[in-house]
């Protein structure tokens, strides 16, 4: 699907006044367009803008938008003789389902409704337009109008207000019982890069290959009812399928068939197309459901590159909506204190003694439950918010440091806290460490902080600095992940750690009585060059009391996992021999 970059905001006026008068233009007059017909125009095309990013979206509103575009002068003044409707209307809705997303800044779910708001407008223009026109040439008027509303004027396919009808139609016979086959497929089709073609040849270039890929669409899928659902979007609707996938195998048919080039004058055109798959079931949440779920699939296939096919899975989709609303939730949970830290033992393997823990963020959320960090860790760094996540982590994890410490002395554990590679290289992120551990008065030694390889390569200058300025605060660090990137000795010698923690990853072939023979020689060669470089050695993924063993003959120093405990909460950590208290 084209994607739509921001425009600063008078970029945007310039280009929503330039469409203004592409608008005005379509109308059979001679002269310049008036300068009352422009100024409609601008309010109707900011209007449809809104429309498209109406929360919650209800696409019948933007039907006062046809009747107002009668009245705006386009099609005559209301008083006066009519130009040609049925002329304008397909003009219309094509000059802006084409110019409109770019103008108007339309993106993501906004750009997919447009074509819903413009069926509602088209609706809205012909009621309005009926309303005006009386006795026998309301018939001849009526039949125009549907022809115009319902077909797509380039191509001459059907356009998305019949593919919906046609899916309703199909929804009619399912009966909900859970048993009934199939009845309806539909393929969602996106031309991978368009907009860069119609950029560099032009729209003219670009309107013939539209309709070259129509006219090789109808030849692959018939005798399916193929539509053009927006610019260069286009649906397959597969009435009682033989099986869901026989709708696959459509979608992959149709993506092969593109890529074969078109020929558009002299120029030799290759294309591929992402398709979004959808099968609908009883269960489906009714015609909008099917719609839905194939363009949410099309989004899956855009991600994955180009000339790609995905399924929608009820499942997948699922998870990804509840990722969506975690996201958009993480600013409000970090200021209304819903997360929460657990402590997981870090223990030595010669003597089974409590050295350290590893504080892991949980987050207590009102509706999920606890909710585990792989589910909003990564989102936290796309969005920037692992910076204030990341400051609370240190700032409870240092707290409890501190209390251990005043509790125990000398055998309270250190704590060990992650960092994320967006907090390495925050502008005063090591300063604001320094200040954490000075406000609450734990002995810097106390605090390890876990960085990875990948972290400090993405900026190695800054991470460096920031690195070194905590070892020489006296803080404790810790190279997680090791074995997984690609550390050679120099590098390793270079980086101011405290210590090692081996991937788990290598721990799992020690699970056996004779362990994997690689992973092995594997690990003897880490715990040997981290002792040769002073550093503590610390394997993670400790399940068993086997591998408690092999890592302890092998020299490992400490050991973290299952084995010693899972991650609770600080009142479960133990305070001397043995790893958790129950």
């Amino acid at each position: 699907m084209t994607r739509t970059a921001a425009l600063p905001v008078d970029r945007r006026e310039a280009a929503i006044d330039r469409l203004a008068v592409q608008w005005a233009a379509l109308a059979p007059v001679t002269g310049r367009p008036s300068p009352v017909l422009h100024a409609r125009l601008v309010a109707l095309l900011h209007r449809l803008a809104a429309r498209c990013r109406d929360e919650p979206f209800w696409p019948a509103r933007a039907r006062r938008l046809g009747d107002d575009l009668l009245r705006s002068g386009l099609c005559g003044e209301p008083a006066g003789p009519l130009h040609p409707a049925e002329d304008i209307l397909p003009s219309t809705l094509a000059l802006l389902r084409e110019q409109g997303p770019g103008a108007l800044g339309l993106s993501g779910s906004s750009r997919r409704r447009l074509a819903a708001v413009l069926d509602e407008l088209a609706a809205g223009f012909a009621a309005a337009l009926r309303d005006r026109v009386h006795g026998e040439h309301q018939d001849l008027l009526r039949t125009r109008l549907a022809q115009a509303s319902t077909q797509d004027v380039l191509t001459r396919l059907p356009n998305r207000t019949v593919i919906e009808q046609w899916v309703h139609r199909a929804f009619a016979g399912i009966t909900g019982s859970g048993d009934e086959p199939v009845h309806v497929g539909l393929c969602a089709l996106d031309l991978d890069g368009f907009a860069a073609l119609n950029e560099r040849w032009g729209r003219d270039v670009g309107d013939r290959l539209l309709v070259a890929v129509a006219a090789r669409l109808r030849q692959v899928v018939a005798p399916h009812l193929l539509a053009r659902t927006g610019g260069d979007e286009f649906a397959v609707l597969l009435d009682d399928p033989a099986d869901p996938d026989a709708v696959r195998e459509l979608g992959v048919r149709v993506c092969d068939a593109l890529r074969a080039p078109f020929q558009v004058g002299e120029r030799s055109v290759t294309l591929s197309a992402g398709v979004g798959v959808a099968v609908a079931t009883p269960r489906m949440a009714g015609p909008a459901g099917l719609m839905r779920a194939a363009d949410v699939a099309l989004s899956w296939a855009k991600a994955q590159g180009r000339g790609q096919v995905a399924v929608f899975d009820p499942d997948h989709d699922a998870e990804e909506s509840a990722r969506a609303t975690l996201q958009g939730q993480l600013d409000d949970a970090i200021r209304l204190g819903e997360f929460r830290l657990h402590y997981q033992p870090i223990v030595g393997l010669a003597d089974d003694r409590l050295r350290g823990v590893e504080a892991l963020v949980r987050w207590q959320h009102p509706e999920y439950g606890l909710v585990m960090p792989d589910r909003f860790v990564e989102d936290a760094e796309r969005s920037g918010a692992i910076v204030a996540l990341g400051r609370w982590v240190l700032e409870q994890a240092c707290a409890q440091a501190a209390a251990w410490w005043r509790d125990r002395g000398p055998d309270a554990p250190y704590v060990s806290v992650n960092v994320s590679p967006v907090e390495l290289v925050e502008p005063g992120w090591a300063a604001e460490v320094a200040r954490v551990i000075d406000l609450t008065g734990v002995p810097p030694e106390r605090i390890q902080l876990e960085i990875t390889e990948q972290a400090v390569l993405a900026d190695e200058a800054t991470s460096l600095a920031a690195l070194r300025a905590l070892r020489d605060a006296g803080i404790r660090l810790a190279l997680d992940d090791f074995g997984t990137g690609y550390s050679g000795l120099s590098w390793l010698r270079r980086l101011p750690v405290h210590a090692i923690k081996i991937d788990g990853s290598f721990v799992e072939g020690l699970r056996s009585a004779e362990p994997d023979p690689v992973d092995s020689a594997i690990i003897v060669a880490m715990v040997h060059m981290a002792h040769a470089l002073k550093l503590e050695v610390t394997a993670e993924w400790v399940q068993t009391a086997r591998q408690a063993e092999h890592l302890a003959a092998i020299g490992c120093d400490l050991g973290q996992g299952r084995w010693f405990g899972d991650a609770g909460p600080a009142a479960a950590v133990g305070a001397g021999p043995g790893r958790t208290i129950g």
